[in-house]
């Protein structure tokens, strides 16, 4: 719901507003998410609370199909599939051999393996930024997961785990200097086709969440205990927060030019989710702002007698 509704509302903005040429390339950039910027304004939210593992899960089932259509729809080059799925093939036969032979150190999986995967997706025209993804499965992990949210510890020696706490600081300068070198966008953009992005991200995301949810609880499933329609309003605005993704996904489908730039101001622009979700929490009553009920011993206390 959070990625078709967006898509489809972006491509009837652009068309209304007789922009035809960010027809074909605005709608995957929808299914951009930031997870940083979304994790910031959650946690500043609701706390401690349910709804924030469910739209960090949200973000990345959202991120991962964006990928996956960059990867079929908008190759980076002419496929060679021989070439990329033999390397691919060795890739695996790699993995399976370090994890055979006990390997913890994950230098020669990232190195040996992710350099495979590297050039295998690089020969079949996906997208290498995929590289690592295929290769997580195979890193020797602790036999029991502590939690979506739990750093790993210092002292872990498993494989999966060590990668985690040895990347956390390098990997979150990387996405510092991403930031910094994608939202260079010109003011100069915001022409009538930048505001499909803003539109189908605002409104589209949170007409999606509900929608998809309601399916959800249509076919049998559950929403997690003290999620309701108004904390799943709330993060779908906080799911219009594609930032740095979606920046990505632009500077991955479109050439550098006015389009791009129209592309990306409108990511800019969609960062208003993070303020909008302020509000209407405020307003419903949601997270932070949820009406404190006293406590038993309090209410008693304060019966008449």
């Amino acid at each position: 719901g959070a990625a078709i509704v967006p898509a489809l509302l972006h491509t009837g903005i652009v068309e209304a507003l007789d922009e035809p040429m960010l027809d074909d390339v605005g709608w995957p950039i929808t299914f951009g998410a930031d997870l940083a910027v979304m994790y910031f304004f959650a946690r500043l939210i609701f706390r401690r609370h349910p709804m924030v593992p469910l739209l960090m899960l949200l973000g990345i089932a959202s991120n991962a199909a964006g990928f996956v259509l960059l990867a079929f729809l908008y190759p980076t080059r002419d496929p060679q599939p021989i070439i990329g799925f033999l390397s691919l093939a060795i890739g695996v036969a790699m993995a399976l051999l370090l994890r055979y032979r006990r390997v913890r150190s994950f230098w020669p999986y990232l190195i040996g393996v992710g350099g495979l995967f590297w050039y295998g997706f690089f020969r079949l025209g996906v997208h290498p930024a995929l590289a690592l993804v295929p290769m997580m499965p195979f890193l020797p992990h602790a036999p029991r997961d502590p939690g979506f949210f739990v750093d790993p510890k210092p002292h872990a020696k498993d494989t999966l785990n060590r990668f985690e706490w040895w990347w956390r600081y390098p990997a979150q300068v990387a996405l510092f200097f991403f930031g910094l070198v994608n939202a260079g966008v010109p003011v100069g953009a915001l022409e009538p086709g930048t505001w499909g992005l803003p539109i189908a991200f605002v409104v589209g995301k949170p007409i999606g969440v509900l929608l998809g949810a309601g399916v959800g609880l249509l076919v049998g499933l559950h929403l997690p205990k003290r999620v309701h329609w108004r904390e799943l309003l709330v993060g779908g605005f906080l799911a219009a927060l594609g930032f740095t993704v979606a920046l990505f996904f632009c500077a991955a489908i479109v050439p550098p030019g006015q389009l791009r730039s129209q592309l990306n101001m409108g990511v800019i622009v969609s960062l208003a989710g993070g303020p909008i979700a302020l509000v209407f929490a405020r307003l419903l009553g949601v997270g932070r702002f949820a009406p404190h009920e006293p406590a038993p011993a309090a209410a008693a206390n304060s019966i008449p007698r």
